[in-house]
């Protein structure tokens, strides 16, 4: 029996080839889409789900409060926080701290010969590191690997890139030209789904021989690194974190800052919710971001549905046209049920075939996946995942029953005495229903169009936004990673060897530039108020001629002259935090460190105010800036390149310049170079692939209607040709039969545009309110995406439309 049902079924879908096909076709690539988005929301949340004590594993995240404003909110906590939360809370049975190699980022200089690579991920840990987390070690005993000081475990990919073919294990590997280590373990290189990256861990007890009299295990005052907790299984994290502020009280000196009107929190989050729920100060990486992933969700949701709403609109309204052979298999005994179940086998087999193909597409588009800008959906080789062939079955099935039903129940519930006397007529409900359809299919479109247009317009408003300086044709070298006593000395030979450069107009150095995190930041006083509340403040040490390379505005005062020492620039915002009467009153006021009234504490003479400027992205307020004068600061040292008309002269050879004079000056330092305006626009990575993976599903969507639309059209033209034909007859011109089949066209495109503009002005308004600086709404992509999908509906069916109205009526009304 079922062979006789999949044997018809094949009948019917070779019998009408272009109908089957567009209905193939279109399921093939919503299937297809569905399952890449599934891919993509599968690795965004399975990030630290290989730990097998993931479900007990939290970091400790500090944040302090100054009179009910946050100042900062960071993953450093204090070296001594995590031995003293083993020893308070019987819930916390072990920790394990990461203090990454440059104290703030996991940078660090390993030497290899003569040269010196700048790596990444290179972190000081405990030995305890090996029973939290699930990192695999694949050579050497993870229980001692790093007991030793100057013991190191090494990943796969580095041990290769440093040692070749040799065991490493027993050799030695250098970091910044002075430090030793031996290497005691080889660990599996870090999975892509973890927020930690590892390259070379380091026994944390070596930071007692090169820090010296500055080590202290037991600090808590101080930043030191991220840290991770262990807990009892079964802890409940909610009631475990009500204990935190009794145990800053007691041990973190929260008595003493809360008579300053100060207050330090420490919170804790679990480890597999980090990725897409945490975005605070010196994370290890850019995470993702909860709300694309449950946007894009919805998409995939959005479209599978689209793609079943082509397959019940198309079988719908063939129902007249198969009507007799229902009839005839009725009339010969074939019971509602039989006749159900053979089109729901019917609609499982047209599924299967589309489930084949929308597998190939997936399998085909995987190479391209890249060049098109969506390169987190290729973070696996999904057709080896056994996830993903569940996932296939459960599509398969789910798709069949919903696509397959309402057809079924509406074909097997014809009446066969009315069918075979041919008068069975067209529905009006079921015409209006698949009309509904067509708008809920054009609504989905346009609110993932609007959506793209309102996204890429918020970037490019942050991009073109004034900056309030200029990061223009600025070419950044990452500074001398080995300093020494010379280093002043060299700096300025080097800075004049630059200067003499045709390509090179100007040169500046700084301790941090636009675009990066600021890791520096105290309590400044006011020595002229000393009453008032210190303020948490962010520190750029520069050199004198930075806010002229730059271009910053000075809006009161003067840029530091040479024999400034001790003077200080501040921008507006800090200004107003330190409540000042107005920017003159500020000139020549004094700051300090601390406590003003320590004779001790450093004091900053401020010379100017500078006018705003983004530091960071304009995702991010504005902070409260200091700007130093420092002849040591070299981190980065920031070029101007001379720019002509037709771009840069002889880019090429005044870089091969550069690192000539890099290497004279400055052996076998690293050099590492970028472009500002590139590394600046880096901030805003997460929002471009969210752009770019919502205007992929956008084509994808309106790809999938667009081939419902052209089915549908073209069965009810067809059916709508003796009508046609009578119109011709009667007078009615090409123009007019044009726009009665445009009407149809356009008004559920229209419907469509108005039901879904308000949902969209909500969410992307929403959206918006993410974002410190944000590009006004207005009905412009609204507009736009009506515009769109009417122009790609109309040259989709123009053929269509335009073959009907030039036909001959004669043809139509011959056999009446």
């Amino acid at each position: 029996m079922l062979k006789n049902y999949i044997l018809s079924a094949i009948r019917n879908i070779t019998k009408k080839k272009l109908y089957s096909s567009l209905n193939i076709l279109g399921l093939a690539i919503g299937m297809a889409g569905t399952l890449l988005i599934l891919q993509y929301v599968r690795f965004e949340t399975s990030y630290n789900n290989f730990h097998e004590h993931r479900d007990n594993i939290y970091r400790i995240s500090y944040s302090k409060e100054k009179s009910g404003v946050e100042s900062f909110n960071t993953v450093l906590t204090y070296m001594g926080v995590g031995p003293l939360m083993v020893q308070q809370f019987p819930e916390v049975v072990d920790f394990t701290r990461l203090h990454p190699a440059n104290l703030i980022t996991s940078k660090a200089l390993i030497q290899k010969d003569e040269h010196l690579f700048e790596e990444e991920g290179i972190y000081f840990t405990d030995p305890s590191f090996f029973t939290i987390f699930s990192f695999e070690l694949v050579e050497g005993d993870p229980s001692t690997a790093l007991n030793e000081q100057f013991s190191a475990v090494i990943s796969e990919s580095m041990a290769k890139k440093y040692f070749g073919n040799e065991n490493p294990i027993g050799k030695t590997i250098r970091k910044d030209r002075d430090e030793n280590y031996i290497i005691t373990g080889i660990i599996k290189d870090t999975p892509k789904n973890s927020h930690i990256k590892i390259n070379l861990l380091l026994s944390h007890n070596t930071l007692s021989t090169i820090m010296g009299e500055h080590w202290d295990p037991n600090n808590l005052t101080a930043f030191h690194g991220h840290l991770y907790i262990k807990t009892v299984l079964g802890t409940n994290p909610e009631l475990l974190a009500k204990k935190f502020p009794q145990f800053v009280m007691d041990y973190i000196g929260g008595k003493e800052l809360a008579e300053q009107d100060v207050v330090l929190k420490f919170a804790m989050l679990p480890i597999s919710d980090i990725h897409l729920k945490s975005h605070i100060e010196h994370e290890a990486e850019i995470n993702g971001d909860q709300d694309i992933v449950d946007y894009m969700t919805i998409v995939g949701y959005l479209i599978l549905i689209i793609a079943l709403v082509n397959y019940v609109n198309l079988a719908t309204a063939r129902a007249l046209e198969r009507a007799k052979e229902i009839g005839v298999r009725k009339a010969i005994g074939a019971n509602k049920s039989l006749l159900f179940i053979q089109y729901m086998t019917e609609s499982f087999v047209v599924n299967f075939l589309a489930v084949t193909l929308g597998l190939f597409l997936v399998w085909s588009i995987q190479p391209f996946l890249d060049q098109l800008g969506a390169p987190k959906l290729q973070n696996t080789n999904i057709l080896q995942e056994v996830w993903f062939w569940l996932a296939l079955l459960i599509v398969w099935i789910t798709s069949s029953l919903l696509s397959g039903f309402y057809p079924a129940f509406v074909l097997a519930s014809y009446h066969p005495v009315a069918v075979l006397k041919g008068k069975l007529m067209a529905n009006r409900k079921g015409i209006l229903l698949r009309k509904g359809f067509v708008i809920f299919q054009f609504a989905c479109s346009a609110c993932l169009i609007i959506g793209t247009i309102i996204i890429f317009s918020q970037i490019t408003y942050m991009r073109d936004q004034k900056l309030g300086m200029n990061i223009d044709d600025k070419f950044i070298l990452k500074g001398p990673a080995v300093k020494d006593s010379t280093l002043n000395t060299k700096y300025k030979a080097f800075k004049n060897a630059l200067l003499q450069l045709p390509g090179v107009k100007s040169v500046t150095g700084s301790n941090s530039i636009p675009g990066k995190e600021l890791n520096s930041a105290t309590w400044f006083s006011r020595v002229d108020n000393p009453e008032a509340d210190s303020k948490f403040c962010y520190i750029n040490a520069i050199q004198s001629d930075f806010a002229q390379y730059y271009e910053l505005t000075f809006v009161a005062g003067h840029n530091f002259t040479e024999t400034d020492q001790t003077a200080i620039l501040l921008n507006e915002t800090a200004v107003k935090l330190f409540d000042f009467k107005n920017l003159e009153f500020a000139i020549g006021k004094t700051l300090v460190i601390g406590n003003p009234n320590d004779p001790d504490n450093q004091k900053w003479k401020i010379a100017g105010i500078v006018k705003d400027f983004n530091q960071q992205s304009l995702k991010n307020d504005i902070s409260p800036l200091i700007l130093l004068k420092s002849d040591r600061a070299t981190n980065f040292i920031s070029m101007q390149l001379n720019r002509t008309e037709t771009g840069f002269s002889n880019l090429g050879r005044t870089i091969d310049q550069v690192r000539e004079h890099w290497l004279n000056y400055f052996p076998g330092n690293p050099f590492n170079y970028h472009f500002l305006r590139t590394e600046f626009d880096e901030q805003y990575k997460t929002e471009l692939e969210f752009g770019r993976l919502l205007s992929i599903f956008s084509g994808v969507a309106i790809l999938v209607a667009i081939l419902g639309l052209i089915g549908l059209s073209s069965y009810t033209i067809q059916q709508r040709t003796k009508e046609l034909g009578i119109r011709k007859a009667l007078g009615s011109g090409t123009k007019g039969i044009v726009i009665l089949l445009s009407k149809d066209i356009f008004q559920p495109i229209l419907i469509a545009n108005l039901i879904t503009w308000p949902i969209c002005w909500y969410v992307f308004s929403d959206w918006l309110t993410g974002f410190a600086f944000r590009t006004p709404m207005s009905i412009w992509p609204f507009m736009l995406s009506l515009a769109m999908i009417s122009i790609v509906a109309v040259s989709a069916l123009a053929y269509q439309i335009t073959k009907a109205s030039l036909s001959n009526p004669v043809k139509a009304l011959r056999y009446e």
